[in-house]
């Protein structure tokens, strides 16, 4: 019976010769298993069969909780837990290259929020926090479950803004029912913050509004007029980038 350390010299050697981007998706599983417990046997490279088909290949790693890796015939508690760390890594990796992306546009803007919030059935306030370069610092859900005009304050949102580091913000809010048009509330109320958040040295460069996977941008709607800030002539040159679709 191959015990874990001399499974895992093999594996690795294997890896050396025939490189890792040539390996197929049950020997990364085979190759993880021998880190995952100190029991792992032969029964390994079994298991790591069971797994890549489990997890489609690796198409379904990311999103498996720790107790369903539990339920597969074979994982013991050490070999879930270390395999849930690593789906951990995997979602981490993936939010912070997400928020680390270039909102220099309201269709970029968009890109990033519509997948967020294109299919909730209640109204939720998404708030983005951005570098001086225009980049995804912080994203948070300001308010959730009821109107914009009640729950979206200009207090906590500058408190969040100001406690992220940041200075420059875009807003974000779904219409669960009906278009992405902003109402008369949408337009009154992202008027008050505007100049709220002025007052506490931040910009405001855009409210998104979502619905499905159309949005209209309320800084290219002309709602901003007047703004003359450098940030959102950078962010928003163009007049007739009002709204869209994005991909979701």
């Amino acid at each position: 019976m191959e015990g874990a350390a001399a499974m895992r010299k093999r594996l690795f050697e294997h890896s050396r010769r025939v490189g890792v981007s040539e390996l197929r998706d049950e020997e990364v599983y085979e190759s993880l298993l021998t880190y995952g417990s100190t029991s792992v046997s032969m029964l390994s490279r079994e298991l790591g069969t069971k797994l890549c088909g489990h997890m489609r290949g690796f198409e379904r790693f990311a999103s498996t909780s720790r107790e369903e890796f539990e339920k597969i015939e074979g994982v013991d508690d050490d070999t879930a837990l270390f395999l849930c760390l690593l789906t951990f890594i995997c979602r981490r990796g993936e939010e912070q290259r997400e928020e680390s992306s270039l909102l220099d546009s309201p269709a970029a803007a968009a890109r990033f929020i519509v997948p967020r919030l294109h299919m909730l059935d209640h109204e939720v306030t998404m708030l983005l926090c951005l570098s001086d370069d225009l980049r995804c610092t912080q994203c948070r859900i300001v308010s959730e479950g009821g109107a914009f005009s009640t729950q979206a304050g200009a207090f906590p949102i500058a408190s969040v803004i100001l406690n992220s580091g940041a200075r420059i913000a875009i807003l974000a809010h779904n219409h669960p029912a009906g278009g992405p048009e902003p109402s008369e509330v949408d337009v009154m109320v992202t008027y008050r913050l505007l100049h709220a958040l002025k007052n506490a040295g931040i910009t405001l460069l855009d409210h998104i509004i979502v619905s499905g996977i159309s949005y209209t941008s309320m800084a290219a709607h002309g709602d901003f007029r007047g703004e003359t800030e450098k940030e959102r002539s950078v962010y928003c040159p163009l007049p007739d980038t009002v709204g869209g679709t994005a991909e979701a």
